[in-house]
């Protein structure tokens, strides 16, 4: 590949939030391997959201015709689209057959992916998922992209992920803040207690709510923050918390403003989703409760983050809702965040992201 200079790059972004921004430390590979090239990414739009003014990404695009249900005539149209700009490469972070042949009719003469769902006669460079007993093996995503560019002569400097926070998703987290009663100087402590994958993944909003009123005494000011189809959590939250807290939850935060948001706290607490990852690419210490999931696919080996997660006969069962009585995430206690809160923080009113 390094014989091949494309000044055209297609990057075919993973479709989960924190999958995305694990892609983020290849993406920065491809940017220093090809200074010149122009890089491309396609992303559905609210991944786009989340990668809106990374530096390694030249032009973002969000396609509805790669969702799996989009018309047939719009898929062929956006690629040929594509193909009269000539694209040298394609670089496919996401597993699909429909992305991979997507890529060839978009025109690009080398093509580089995993080997999976019967995809490879579309691809011009194969990478083969390591396998454990038919099963693919848990190794963090961070990894896996990696280790596709480096199948194309693409070699990282770091697996630091990286995020951008632009200057519109600063005054829209302000505004919010502002609009809340946040004082300007005060010691945020974001919480998220959804959960886009399921409620198997979600931490019981009791053990929530006892962590606020914990952390609040602490005299931190926290935010319950919930996607609009999780708003149910955060009334919860709010209705069984002692103290007041201000209804984040009912803001409906997109995801660009909740990346300012995050950067502006001293902590995050959240379940394994999306504003975990936020939390590292930003360098935001972060408390994440995994229950149901394998540790090692989600790995960032983020110095700041502690994970609490209790060992179980039944996990990690990867399902999205627990069929049992969700021990995996019940028997992590309220105790234990506030013990990993003081380790992180020293408990000592930290402004912003800095800690020791």
């Amino acid at each position: 590949m390094d014989r091949l200079t494309p000044s055209r790059i297609l990057v075919f972004v993973p479709n989960w939030v924190g999958d995305a921004v694990m892609a983020t430390p290849a993406l920065a590979a491809l940017r220093s391997h090809w200074p010149q090239a122009w890089i491309t990414a396609l992303a559905r739009r609210y991944v786009a959201e989340v990668l809106k003014g990374h530096p390694a990404i030249d032009e973002l695009r969000a396609l509805d015709s790669l969702v799996r249900g989009a018309p047939l005539g719009g898929f062929i149209r956006e690629a040929l689209v594509l193909r009269r700009e000539g694209f040298g490469l394609a670089v496919l972070f996401t597993n699909s057959w429909r992305t991979a042949l997507f890529a060839l009719l978009a025109g690009a003469p080398r093509r580089a992916g995993y080997r999976r769902m019967g995809r490879s006669l579309l691809l011009s460079d194969r990478l083969e998922a390591p396998r454990a007993g038919g099963r693919y093996e848990p190794s963090p995503m961070i990894d896996y992209y990696i280790n596709l560019v480096r199948l194309i002569g693409v070699e990282p400097a770091s697996r630091e992920m990286s995020l951008a926070v632009n200057r519109h998703e600063r005054e829209a987290a302000e505004k919010l803040l502002d609009g809340l009663g946040v004082e300007p100087d005060a010691s945020l402590v974001v919480m998220n207690p959804g959960s886009a994958f399921g409620s198997a993944k979600c931490w019981p909003p009791e053990h929530f709510a006892e962590s606020a009123d914990r952390l609040t005494a602490e005299g931190f000011e926290v935010l319950v923050v919930t996607g609009p189809a999780e708003r149910e959590i955060g009334e919860t939250i709010g209705r069984l918390a002692k103290s007041r807290l201000k209804p984040a939850w009912r803001a409906n935060v997109p995801l660009g403003p909740l990346k300012a948001l995050i950067s502006r706290a001293a902590l995050v607490v959240t379940n394994d989703s999306g504003p975990r990852h936020f939390a590292a690419a930003l360098g935001v210490p972060v408390i994440t409760i995994i229950g149901p999931t394998d540790p090692r696919w989600s790995s960032t080996g983020w110095r700041a983050e502690i994970v609490l997660r209790r060992e179980v006969e039944c996990a990690p069962c990867m399902l999205r809702v627990c069929p049992r009585d969700h021990r995996c995430m019940t028997l992590v206690t309220p105790d234990d965040v506030m013990e990993a809160a003081m380790r992180l923080t020293g408990m000592k009113h930290l402004k912003g992201r800095n800690i020791e």
